[in-house]
């Protein structure tokens, strides 16, 4: 007999049914069937694969047209999408007798069937400032033709702009294909936010009757932004009063998209700061990908440390298309302390300056007593 450890079995909602066959140990002498059954012996399922060591079973559903449904009262309706010819839909009905009876009934498809593909920028992948055309194929599956066939396109995003929205198809013979190749047009903004969704509403017009489709695609936009900047002096890479130095300002791309002829631009109107060079052409940034530049910087000698400058750091991609305005400052030396030292003795105040030239802390010693005299 077969030892059950290690075997499990997993129902999903699609009616997918995996039996997993771990550590087993197996007879060879006996023959393992996987399968599923209602338990009154007539109603049951198994596969052709017998399980081994370490396996896996699946028990599929059987298809049903896609589009279609059917009710608790048998009733079965829908719109397929699938082209069917002679397809068998086994149905069965059962009443509360458990007396039943299985019927199949062939099912086949006509109409006209509407398929199509998008090139926007050499590629299936719509991103922003791009134009995307479309591509269709149009299958006659009646026995007669169809005749004035018109397709078009419609979208109320504000972010899309059609071009080229009609197409004059004509007649399609019975059992005919046609294809057509970037038949319908339609542009992409540049600001499109990313990951936005664009619904394309198809309409296939003819003498018979009118087909609606909608067509989904996700758009793919930069997000540039300015990451955690850092310096650069050649000593101990901070900002002090006097000292020129480098500010290394990396812009990092978080969109799905990529930028194109990136550019950072640095300001500042404080008086204690002078930039030398304010501008650095980034380029090209994909996505999830940063890109670091420096920006040289001056700084007054007479400015008092602690002092923070305020800065403004301007992105701009696509010519100035794509805009982005990121502000930030920074501390200027360090603050110093003032070490009042009160103790008669100067203990304390010794110890404390041992402590702050250990931690490369500037501070101010003291020692003068201040003396309240109440009136």
């Amino acid at each position: 007999e077969m030892i059950a450890q290690g075997a499990e079995a997993k129902i999903y909602s699609d009616g997918n049914i995996e039996f997993f066959y771990g550590d087993l140990n197996f007879d060879d002498s006996v023959k393992y069937i996987t399968g599923v059954s209602s338990g009154d012996g007539l109603n049951y399922y198994t596969s052709q694969t017998e399980p081994y060591l370490n396996s896996v079973i699946n028990l599929l559903p059987a298809n049903f047209a896609s589009g279609l449904e059917i009710s608790k009262d048998g009733l079965i309706s829908g719109t397929t999408t699938d082209v069917c010819q002679a397809c068998e839909i086994k149905v069965q009905v059962k009443d509360n007798n458990n007396l039943f009876s299985v019927k199949s009934f062939p099912f086949s498809t006509d109409g006209l069937l509407f398929t199509y593909s998008v090139n926007s920028g050499g590629d299936d992948i719509i991103e922003n400032g791009e134009t995307a055309f479309l591509s269709a194929s149009l299958n006659n599956l009646n026995d007669y033709e169809i005749n004035n066939v018109i397709i078009k396109i419609s979208s109320e995003n504000q972010y899309i702009s059609l071009v080229d929205s009609i197409e004059n198809i004509g007649t399609i013979h019975p059992g005919e294909t046609l294809n057509f190749n970037e038949i319908l047009e339609f542009d992409i903004d540049e600001n499109i936010p990313d990951k936005n969704s664009i619904l394309i509403n198809a309409c296939i017009q003819n003498s018979i009757d009118t087909i609606t489709k909608k067509l989904f695609f996700t758009a793919h936009s930069p997000v540039l932004e300015m990451s955690s900047f850092s310096f650069s002096d050649g000593n101990n890479n901070e900002p002090e009063p006097g000292e020129t130095l480098d500010i290394i300002i990396p812009v990092h791309n978080f969109g799905t998209g990529a930028a194109y002829e990136v550019e950072g631009t640095l300001i500042s109107s404080d008086p204690a700061i002078t930039i030398n060079n304010s501008s650095n052409f980034y380029g090209d940034i994909e996505n999830r990908e940063s890109i670091y530049k420096s920006f040289n910087i001056t700084i007054n000698e007479i400015t008092p440390d602690g002092y923070k400058p305020d800065f403004e750091f301007f992105i701009n991609a696509s010519n100035g298309e794509i805009t982005n305005t990121e502000y930030f400052t920074f501390q200027i030396g360090k603050i110093p302390l003032l070490i009042l030292d009160l103790d008669p003795f100067m203990h304390s105040g010794q110890v404390m300056q041992v402590i702050m030239d250990t931690s490369d802390i500037i501070y101010e010693y003291s020692n003068v007593k201040i003396i309240i005299q109440s009136l």
